[in-house]
């Protein structure tokens, strides 16, 4: 194989490689959080386990942003467009993040607030 098939077989490779990974950025369902004021002690447990997944995915999701970003040609024009569009993704998925654990810590308070004794 000559050296210049070679270099467009890695070329193409890497294409590809890089094509996949880019399209593989897809941001992470959200949880559903249960209403503390009638959630269960076991559905407030899976709530949380799924808090812990979600936010482990947003961290691959950022990292798959990044890797985006790194990738894209400086000399394109479209650069400034599609890093607006990255930065955009990267912000909201910390505003998702930061909405969901607020909900969830409102869901786990109601539901302490509903185990605490009452007193007369």
């Amino acid at each position: 194989m000559t050296n210049s098939i070679r270099v467009l077989l890695s070329f193409l490779l890497l294409m590809t490689f890089s094509a996949h990974v880019l399209a593989d950025c897809e941001s992470p369902l959200t949880p559903i959080i249960p209403d503390g004021n009638v959630a269960s002690k076991d559905e407030l447990v899976s709530a949380q386990k799924a808090m812990k997944n979600y936010q482990s995915s947003l961290v691959e999701f950022r990292d798959c942003l990044v890797g985006m970003q790194e990738a894209l040609d400086p000399e394109a024009e479209d650069i400034a467009v599609k890093t607006a569009d990255i930065g955009m993704k990267f912000d909201s998925s910390v505003e998702a993040e930061t909405k969901v654990a607020e909900e969830f810590n409102l869901a786990v308070r109601a539901y302490k607030a509903r185990q605490a004794p009452v007193t007369e």
